[in-house]
């Protein structure tokens, strides 16, 4: 597959095929909806012919129970506590098995006793919420689970982990849980096979499945003392268990539950050469090749806790499955060590022969649809954690899950050794567990970070987007954080700026269709070079100073109150820098004191902090620009109503007749400053609110973007809000009052549109009258969302 053409690979995230069978059969799947809960959402499975979800939730110690009867419409049942902390959860024969690790050891503290885990036995029969039926003694550290019902009885395969637990001189625990360690002090890992009582779950039987360390030395793994199995699955009565940190997998049969034996243990090996970004510079280009330049002159080599070197590009499996027919393996080949893991994922047979290996391709296509996370460059890039497969009709599928790139990327492997790419979903925040119901047509992740549950649903024939909300996708080269929008002047088009997750360009996205293509066409340049700004916001020039010829854009900059200033950067239309507007620096410290300029500032002398400029808008006469300044100033108002600023400029001076005035020294200009308030609507310290965009809908008229931080069900606040600046008189004291306020007047309430998501931080108003707004998806680690709102109607007009 990674030899294939670009346009080959990337054609079919648009041509969704179907073969012409029954509906049943889908071509692609849908996100019908998403719930989120307090805490995170680890590991899920499904009950009651998949009429109801359970899953783990380690931040809040219990599982928690959704009824997804009707999949738009997810509800929350409530939650049972476990004592300890959740890691796994698995149905079958109407009990859910939730294993728990009792026991966790803490950094700063001695080792702990390591006490039994407990494998938690669940009556699934009742209408109302499981009731626990009692508890089974098992290993130290359980870290996953799986269960079946044979020959009558529910049998479950537990992997325990057992995580080194590293020790000082002192016998008290310190944050290392690499491998390798000679005062690691945790037991060895293994593998048990429990038939359950569900009568009486304490007098269940628990068989040990050692995996010794000839076996681990056989095969080339490489700790042969510690196993750390990490995710198991099951077909029939094989069981496939993942050795993360071994990078291999041990195979059990399970036909006997009372005597399984460990029939194989093989390695995954090191994954063959493919192109990769491995460098964390703001920058996504795949001009390196993992794992050979992982040399330690290019980069340098990993080391375990025992100071031995990690060849790099060691696949070192997370998630495993079976297909549905259980002759194939397939492999999420996350990693263990930066510069490890496979970038990928792989199929292999159950002797461990490889049968394919995505050759990279994974990547590829999370950097044409903005799901790659530069961020992670130096780790382990996408890192493909989860992975299970279903039949859907007459159509085999696997669905792979990307932690760090918050995506699921769906194949169809009707031929299981040659899986063929379908389509990628966006996911909330760091997928970590995922079920397939087939008998429902529906998929569901479970997101941890943001603590929600990810619903889908197979449709047949192609599965085309909402035009409301296109899938974004490029050809033509990376793109992410789109932290500004701008409409174009002709057509259905869009500019965008990203913000500095990636170098300064000028973006064109064409929406007139499902599937809104964009172009990073235009690198920003100052005196001829690429340049850097932290872009928030753009706007078409109409100002009195634009160019005569072929007009361009203002930008705004972020500014950090240290080395970088805020600035307003005036581009021609191929991102050639023609002029920078500073604040003075009496407001804004990293600004050039040289360059003379007033403001009025705060009452208390406190100056603007790291959350500045975040938008850039323009009078409709052209002479001023209006900037959004995202919060109050440093430590401005401590308690009660929060206020920040609506900044405006006077471009008529530095629009003087003979060029430059006094105000600018080169291309950066200084001069005076109008600040208006704006009272914003919470106070809170933790998650706090601001201002993230600002768009001129009339002559003196402005719709901000106003926003908290939260993401999943601590997402209180994302709403955009008009106001007009007339008849009112700039600030003159370093006091909010009725003179210098503006008045909110609520436009829309979009948290439902992007929920889980914190940064909504795009608008713009297109020729046809329609109102997008857009997601910062910082730098390629969650969804590019973009919505249309259709058709504004400013509601200082209604």
């Amino acid at each position: 597959m990674h030899q294939r053409t670009a346009s080959c690979v990337f054609a079919s995230l648009f041509l969704l095929s179907a073969s012409a069978t029954a509906q049943i059969t889908p071509g692609g799947f849908e996100h019908v909806s998403s719930i989120g809960v307090e805490g995170v959402a680890e590991i899920v499975d499904s009950y009651d012919y998949g009429r109801r979800l359970i899953f783990t939730n380690s931040a809040k110690a219990e599982v928690g129970i959704v009824d997804i009867s009707d999949p738009s419409r997810p509800r929350y049942l409530g939650e049972i506590a476990v004592a300890g902390e959740p890691t796994s959860v698995s149905v079958a024969g109407g009990y859910a098995l939730v294993t728990v690790w009792a026991d966790k050891h803490e950094i700063g503290k001695p080792a702990p006793k390591f006490l039994p885990g407990k494998l938690y036995v669940l009556d699934l029969a009742a209408r109302g919420k499981p009731t626990i039926i009692g508890t089974v003694d098992i290993g130290w550290h359980p870290d996953s689970v799986k269960a079946i019902v044979h020959r009558g009885q529910l049998v479950a395969v537990i992997a325990i982990e057992n995580e080194p637990v590293v020790v000082d001189s002192q016998g008290i625990v310190i944050d290392e849980d690499r491998p390798g360690s000679p005062n690691d002090k945790s037991p060895a890992g293994l593998i048990q096979v429990v038939t359950v009582n569900v009568t009486r779950p304490a007098a269940s039987r628990v068989v040990d499945v050692a995996v010794p360390a000839r076996a681990l030395t056989a095969a080339g793994c490489l700790y042969a003392n510690d196993p750390q199995p990490e995710f198991v699955a099951i077909h029939g009565t094989t069981a496939a268990v993942s050795l993360q940190e071994n990078n291999g997998i041990a195979i059990v049969d399970i036909l006997d539950a009372a005597k399984p034996s460990l029939t194989r243990v093989f390695t995954l090996g090191q994954v063959a050469d493919r192109k990769a970004d491995l460098t964390e510079d703001d920058d996504i280009l795949f001009s390196e090749t993992y794992p050979s330049d992982i040399d330690g002159v290019k980069h340098d080599l990993e080391q375990d806790a025992g100071g031995n070197t990690v060849t790099p590009g060691l696949r070192f499996p997370d998630g495993i499955s079976f297909n549905p027919d259980g002759t194939v393996i397939y492999s999420a080949d996350e990693g263990e060590f930066n510069y490890s893991g496979g970038r990928g994922w792989s199929a292999w047979s159950l002797e461990g022969r490889l049968l394919w290996d995505d050759g990279g391709a994974s990547e590829a296509l999370a950097v044409a649809v903005s799901h790659y996370p530069e961020g992670r460059s130096e780790n382990k890039g996408v890192e493909l954690e989860g992975v299970t497969s279903a039949r859907f009709g007459l159509n085999e599928f696997a669905f792979v899950l990307s932690e760090r790139g918050s995506y699921l990327n769906v194949y169809d492997v009707s031929t299981p050794s040659s899986p063929r790419f379908v389509q990628t979903l966006s996911t909330g925040i760091s997928p970590e567990g995922i079920i397939a119901i087939p008998q429902r047509n529906l998929v569901v992740t479970a997101d941890e970070v943001s603590g929600t549950l990810s619903i889908f649903r197979g449709k047949p024939g192609a599965v085309v987007p909402s035009p409301r909300s296109p899938l974004l996708f490029s050809l033509d080269g990376p793109w992410a954080a789109l932290s500004g929008l701008a409409a174009g002047r002709y057509g259905n088009y869009l500019w965008a700026v990203p913000d500095n997750a990636l170098p300064t360009k000028l973006y064109l996205i064409d929406i007139n269709a499902p599937y809104a293509r964009v172009w990073p066409l235009f690198d920003v340049r100052k005196n001829g070079v690429p340049t850097r700004y932290d872009g928030e916001g753009i706007v078409r020039d109409d100002s009195i100073l634009a160019p005569k010829v072929l007009d361009g854009f203002w930008l705004a900059s972020e500014g950090n109150a240290s080395s970088n200033p805020n600035l307003l950067v005036q581009t021609n239309l191929v991102g050639d820098v023609m002029t920078e507007i500073q604040l003075p620096n009496a407001i804004d410290p990293a600004a050039d004191a040289t360059i003379p300029g007033k403001a009025q500032g705060a009452i208390g002398g406190q100056k603007i902090r790291s959350n500045g400029f975040e938008g850039v808008a323009m009078t409709g006469d052209g002479r001023y620009l209006v900037a959004a300044v995202q919060r109050d100033f440093a430590n401005e108002f401590p308690s009660g109503p929060r206020y920040t600023r609506i900044a405006r400029y006077d471009l008529q001076q530095i629009a003087t007749a003979s060029g430059r005035s006094t105000n600018c020294n080169g291309l950066r200009c200084g001069g005076d400053w109008d600040f208006f308030y704006l009272e914003l609507d919470s106070n809170d310290g933790d998650n706090w609110a601001g201002l993230s965009e600002i768009l001129a809908i009339g002559d003196n008229e402005f719709l901000v973007v106003e926003r908290d931080k939260g993401i999943g069900v601590g997402s209180k606040l994302k709403k955009l809000y008009a106001f007009t600046l007339d008849g009112l008189k700039p600030d003159a004291d370093g006091k909010p009052d009725a003179t210098d306020t503006v008045k909110k007047v609520l436009a829309s309430n979009v948290l439902r549109d992007f929920f889980p998501y914190e940064k909504v931080e795009g608008l713009a108003i297109t020729k046809n009258g329609h109102l997008w707004v857009g997601l910062d998806n910082d730098g390629g680690e969650v969804e590019p969302r973009l919505i249309d709102k259709g058709r504004f109607r400013n509601p200082l007009r209604r």
